[in-house]
Formats: structure tokens, sequence, C-alpha cells
């Protein structure tokens, strides 16, 4: 039998492929899932009491959290793989599904990593100097994959209060700690963040950065007796998986701000698109004969949200990075032609309101100022979006201008004789002289 062909892939070649195509913003996004995934094994509801610090400068970065640790089964056999095996337990509701952020995080960030676990039953201490462990081969030269704690301890008991993760990453790369130094780096962290977990943050966890603590925006539609905003629920059902559960909103604000305008699509709680107004949500698309235009500035008031949640994290469509969506995905093509009809009845709404600023009419406008923001998960169900119809306005009667010359010192004397100063006044009486004393003897 001829010997086989090694397709085994090398340390060097799998990090820098795993790193290349990920933003440092994204890879710290990518820790503070794994501590959220933790969040959830302790509590579905709410996350009140839990944290998830982040620090860095220019010689280290940390991430720390309370959020129940990594149980030394799930580290020996599922949490450092590259890539997640298939008999994996699943955390219901999971954010970091994909097997490769904690790992591709931390190549991003430096060389040298400490991680610090406490679970209820299990703690663990793991060192891990990147450039030692890619020259490690076994006896017969074989790339060695495997990981050495540098303290274990299992069948131990610890409070759940006491449980975390804390992981700190050193000899930085040198282009990562000059992006670690910036101030503006921060700040776009904070803003990432920030959009990326409200939800979860909404839930009560708290996140710092730099003991910076995160503030969030709840997602709210006007809603009133006048102003109705769309709530849709849909449920995907697959043979021997879990239900895909998606929340579809669509309404408008009070303030104009085209910035923040278009879609918001979130996956487990995840914001993976952020006021989206492009093709992929549904803008300058068609749907069976309903066409939606571009993103124009009086569409500013715009506002839509799509919620998917799913135990089985596999089934909802984001890429892997968690950047943006997977539009093969089925359950997304069947939800994107709810938006577009959802979104076109806002659009013809929003239209009817720039029209009024052409016109005497202000009814619409007066409907969005006597609205209040309510939140989305307080909105009844409803199909259409409601709001006030105008009523159609009264054709204005034609007119005609009459103009004629006259001396200017018999104008004069006109003005005088009216007891008016301006010509076009002068025009108007003797015309209803006129009219009067002609048009009506006539009559």
């Amino acid at each position: 039998m001829p010997p086989q062909i090694d397709a085994s892939p090398t340390k060097d070649f799998f990090i820098s492929i795993l790193v290349r195509d990920v933003l440092l913003n994204a890879a710290i996004a990518d820790l503070v899932d794994n501590s959220i995934d933790g969040a959830l094994r302790i509590s579905q509801e709410t996350y009140e009491g839990l944290f998830v610090r982040v620090n860095f400068n220019g010689e280290s970065f940390s991430i720390e959290d309370n959020c129940g640790g990594i149980p030394s089964e799930i580290a020996i056999h599922y949490a450092f793989r590259f890539g997640r095996p298939a008999d994996m337990p699943k955390t219901k509701g999971s954010v970091g599904q994909f097997g490769v952020g904690m790992k591709r995080s931390l190549f991003k960030i430096g060389k040298t990593f400490n991680i610090v676990s406490i679970a209820e039953s299990s703690d663990f201490i793991l060192e891990v100097d990147v450039d030692d462990w890619r020259k490690q081969v076994d006896a017969n030269g074989k790339e060695i994959w495997a990981f050495d704690f540098k303290e274990l301890h299992e069948d131990v008991n610890h409070d759940i209060r006491d449980c975390g993760t804390s992981i700190t990453v050193t000899d930085l790369h040198e282009s990562i700690a000059a992006e670690f130094r910036t101030e503006n780096f921060k700040l776009r962290l904070i803003d990432d963040l920030r959009a990326k977990h409200q939800e979860s943050l909404a839930k009560g966890l708290v996140i710092e950065v730099n003991e910076y603590t995160l503030t969030h925006d709840e997602a709210k539609l006007l809603s009133s007796s006048e102003i109705k905003p769309i709530r849709q629920t849909k449920n995907f059902e697959f043979e021997d998986q879990p239900t895909v559960h998606v929340d579809i909103y669509a309404g408008v604000v009070k303030d104009s701000d085209p910035d923040k305008s278009g879609w918001y699509i979130s996956c487990n709680g995840r914001m993976i698109l952020r006021a989206d107004k492009t093709r992929v949500t549904g803008w300058d698309e068609e749907f069976e004969n309903v066409k939606i235009p571009k993103a124009h500035g009086q569409f500013a008031r715009f506002r839509g949200y799509v919620r998917f949640a799913c135990d089985n994290a596999d089934l909802l469509p984001w890429n892997t990075t968690k950047s943006g969506l997977d539009t093969e995905s089925t359950v997304y093509q069947a939800v994107k032609p709810e938006m577009i009809l959802a979104m076109r009845q806002v659009i013809d709404f929003l239209n009817k309101v720039d029209a009024e600023i052409d016109s005497e009419d202000s009814l619409l406008t007066e409907a969005i100022r006597r609205a209040g923001e309510v939140r989305l998960q307080e909105l009844p169900e409803r199909t259409l979006f409601d709001f006030p119809e105008p009523q159609p306005s009264k054709p204005k009667p034609k007119e005609n201008r009459i103009s004629y010359t006259v001396p200017s010192e018999r104008a004069d004397l006109a003005k005088e004789l009216l007891g008016v100063t301006k010509l076009k006044e002068v025009g108007e009486r003797t015309f209803d002289y006129f009219m009067q004393m002609e048009a009506d003897e006539s009559a």
C-alpha cells in the first residue's frame, strides 16, 4: 500500500489565516461574546450583578468577568480546539458559536497569554508562549496542537459568585500595541461594544472599557393612538432542530437622524448590522412589485429591527466574524421580503410627512410630535403601519394677473383717494370698484 499524503495544516499558516480578516475591535468583541455565553449559562433572563472588564495599554491587554468560568471538561475537550466539535455541549442562545473566537483573538493581540478560570467544580491556569508553542513537535516531528495546563484542580467547590475568567495578553504585536495607545481606538471600541451588546446591557450586564462603564439606549419606536408601528413574529421550523424565532419591527422615531436611520439586525442578542441602508436589507430592491427607493434624507426617521433567536446558533444568518449577514441563509431569504413590505409602509408615511413641508397641512407632523417612544418588547403585534390619513385639500381657485400702466402722478392721486400705500392695493381696489359698479348692476 502506498504511503498516505500528509494534508495537515501548519501552525504558522493556520494562525496567519485565522487572524488575517478579523479587525482588532471585532477580536475583542469575540472575547466579550465568550463572557456573555458564560452569563447565559448562569441565567437566560437577567445579567444583574455580572460584569465584563476590558483593559488595555501599549504593554498589555486583559479581560476579566464573573460569568461562571470555564469548566475543566469544556477547557480540556472543547474550548481550545480550533473549531467546534460536533459533540460539544451547546449553550442555549449562544453568541460565540463558531469555536474560533477566543484563539483567534488571543493570537491577533499578542504572543503570550495567561488564562485563569474558576468554575463551580474546577479551576485552572493556562500560560501559552505562542512562539514556543509553534515550535513544539512530537518524536516523529509532527506539530503538537495541544496546550498544557500550568495548574488544574478538579472536584472542588467554588461559590458561583466567585466564578469567572481572567485573560491577560502580553508581548503585544507592534501594530496592536500602537493601536492600544490611541484614544481614538478606545472610543471606537466603546462605540462598537455598546452597539453590539445593547440587548445584554439592557439585561443588566455591566461592561467596562478602561474603567469606563458602557451605557445603552434601548431601541424604541413612536407609538400612539394615531401612529402604530409594525411588529411581526415569525417562527421557522427545521427537522430535528430548534425553532428559529424572528421578531420584525418597523416604524419611526421623533428625531430625524440620517446616521442612525436604517435596519438593525441581531442574532441571539448580538448586533451584527447597525443602521444599514444598503440592498442587503432591501433598500433599492423590489419584491412582488413593491419597490423600495435608495436611502434618502427624508427617510431619516425610519428605524427597522430584526431580531433572530435560536437555541442552536448555527441556524442563525450571521457570518463567522459576526460582522455581517449570511444573505444566502434560508431564514434570512424568508425574512427579507417581510422587511421590504414593512419598510414600504413606513416610507409611504414619511413621503407624506415630507409633502407637508410645501403645504398648509401639518396633520402627520403634529401626530409625530404627540406620539411617545415605546420599547420594542412592549409593542403589540400588528402587520400594518397605521397613521392618520390627511383629508384631500380643496383645490385653489384659478387666478389671473391683471396689470396696466398709468402716469405716476395719477397713480399717487389714486393712492391718496383710496387711502392705501401700495400700487397692488390700488389695482385691487379699482378692480373691486369696477366689478361693484358694472357687474353687480348688470346682475
